[in-house]
């Protein structure tokens, strides 16, 4: 193949333009904010973005260190390609999330229609989100959530009980509260007495720790692992998560989590349907509520736009995400 007179190997040619497509579609929406008239932080690294920085440093002095150089208190800046718009302004935030939320009541879809992740609140949309909201409000009353005290109560005795028996010698005290946490959570949603400091080897926390990226031994491929995971949420475009999913476990949490807690799921809704007295937890309190293992109940399904929904699989979405939200909570301390 000739071009201006030189001699140019076809594959060079077309490895030239592959990349340039690459390079033009990794950058495209870099310009964005720009466009917009609005401040931001540039990006110069395709499909990248800013991604290296959240990575690398902490989120809250990330943002506290770009607010130095926008004194409007709006930004942008991208995770990936993504255009994220920062906002620290207060009457912003307060426009968005209570004036104008019938408009913004949709949270950035980073999850893909996988078997555990895909029909959590923080995942599902607009009239679905709305349907599974009212499904679940009554779960979370003040009564409802008072019956939990002595399940919480118990788990605080335990934790009392091991910081006395550390005696004088130095702690790690962020390891004692992630622990607490987890204990707390394991009680509350799944009805599970998980005591993580004396039994630090249980399969839960194993799995856990594998669903938060968060290496459960030393080996270098485990921690690699755990970056592809942050990568494939945040930077691979869908189509190419789709291609590679016919050849890897591309689900959010890999396959063997994943069937891990919904088993262990349906297998609590299983012995808690059967119990005579009833546990205080969340399983328990929302059984009546979802639709169990294929049975169901008269508010399990709701037309809406020529829309069916139901609540198959809600408690181990709900249970994923209350575990989710509040170790991480504590981890990130």
């Amino acid at each position: 193949m000739e071009i201006l007179g030189l001699e140019v190997p076809l594959w060079l040619s077309l490895t030239t333009i592959l990349l340039s497509l690459l390079y033009w579609y990794g950058t495209s929406t870099f310009n964005t904010f720009k466009k917009m008239g609005v401040p931001y932080q540039p990006a110069y690294i395709p499909f990248v973005g800013h991604m290296i920085e959240l990575m690398t440093t902490s989120v809250p002095r990330l943002h506290e260190k770009y607010l130095k150089e926008f004194p409007g208190k709006v930004f942008g800046m991208f995770q990936g390609r993504t255009p994220v718009l920062d906002v620290a302004d207060a009457e912003f935030v307060k426009e968005v999330t209570i004036k104008e939320f019938s408009s913004f009541m949709n949270r950035r879809t980073l999850i893909d229609e996988d078997s555990i992740t895909a029909n959590h609140v923080g995942a599902i949309t607009s009239d679905h989100w709305k349907h599974i909201r009212t499904l679940l409000t009554p779960t979370f009353t003040s009564g409802k959530l008072k019956q939990m005290y002595p399940v919480i109560q118990r788990c605080s005795q335990r934790f009392v009980k091991h910081l006395k028996s550390t005696e004088a010698a130095p702690i790690v005290i962020k390891d004692y509260a992630s622990g607490y946490t987890m204990d707390v959570i394991a009680s509350t949603a799944f009805g599970l007495d998980v005591d993580v400091q004396e039994t630090t080897d249980h399969e839960f926390i194993y799995h856990a720790k594998k669903f938060f990226g968060i290496p459960v031994d030393d080996r270098i491929i485990t921690r690699i692992k755990s970056f592809f995971n942050i990568l494939n949420i945040f930077l691979l475009p869908k189509f190419i998560k789709n291609f590679l999913g016919l050849f890897f476990d591309m689900s959010f949490a890999g396959l063997e989590t994943t069937n891990y807690l919904e088993g262990l799921t349906h297998a609590v809704l299983d012995q808690s349907k059967d119990q005579i007295e009833k546990r205080k937890d969340f399983i328990s309190m929302c059984a009546d509520k979802v639709v169990d293992l294929g049975e169901v109940n008269k508010d399990s399904i709701r037309m809406t736009e020529g829309k069916t929904w139901t609540t198959q699989g809600l408690l181990t979405r709900k249970c994923q995400l209350h575990y989710n939200y509040k170790h991480n909570k504590t981890i990130t301390w």
